[in-house]
């Protein structure tokens, strides 16, 4: 059992990367930022190969992926501060 939560620490809730943008609110947006951009170019690549959508539609995602790993950064700091 320990073996499992050591994977699921490491490799699935990960530590925030706001600490390594400095911290605080200005860390936590840049993190996501970061994250929303390897998101968008796979996306983007995705989307170009398999042509099958268009540029609202990864606009969209993109915004939305945004947000998610906003929370995910600011709830990440709050349960790593613990």
């Amino acid at each position: 059992m320990d073996a499992v939560k050591r994977f699921m620490i490491r490799w699935i809730h990960f530590n925030p990367l706001a600490r390594r943008f400095g911290g605080g609110c200005t860390g936590i947006v840049m993190a996501a930022t970061a994250k929303t951009a390897l998101f968008a170019i796979i996306h983007a690549v995705v989307l170009g190969v398999t042509d099958i959508g268009t540029l609202s539609s990864w606009l969209a995602s993109t915004a939305v992926m945004f947000v998610v790993m906003l929370a995910g950064e600011v709830l990440g700091q709050w349960v790593h501060r613990r």
